[in-house]
């Protein structure tokens, strides 16, 4: 399993519980999830992760929500895209909140003091791709 799944695992409770208080079902936000962190590893797979990475949470999450393919997501949970636009805009910036207060940081994920944000970038790289 990899670190996106992992915390997703872990904080599927809470995380499950924001995407119900806005306007999913248990059901729904079960099913969601999950795709939803395909989503968003695909997006990070994607493109230029350092330049993708490089920023507040804020730029972060919307660069994000830029890169991940929304209507295949909908496709596959059955739901209309406003409705994975809204999930994922709930979603991101709190797993990218449990990042920091879990894994150090989004500075320790991209290396911090360990090689530099390219030699991070491969540490963070190996720890979503295995």
């Amino acid at each position: 399993m990899d670190m996106l799944k992992d915390l997703l695992a872990n904080h599927s409770p809470e995380l499950i519980s924001s995407l119900s208080e806005s306007g999913f079902s248990v059901e729904q936000a079960q099913e969601f999830l999950p795709e939803a962190g395909q989503g968003v590893k695909d997006a990070l797979g994607g493109g230029d992760v350092v330049s993708l990475l490089s920023g507040d949470s804020d730029s972060i999450a919307s660069s994000l929500l830029e890169k991940v393919d929304i209507a295949a997501i909908a496709e596959r949970v059955g739901l209309d895209e406003a409705m994975v636009s809204n999930g994922l805009e709930v979603l991101i910036p709190q797993v990218l909140e449990i990042f920091k207060n879990e894994g150090g940081g989004l500075n320790s994920l991209l290396g911090g003091n360990e090689g530099g944000l390219l030699g991070g970038i491969a540490k963070f790289g190996s720890k979503f791709f295995k």
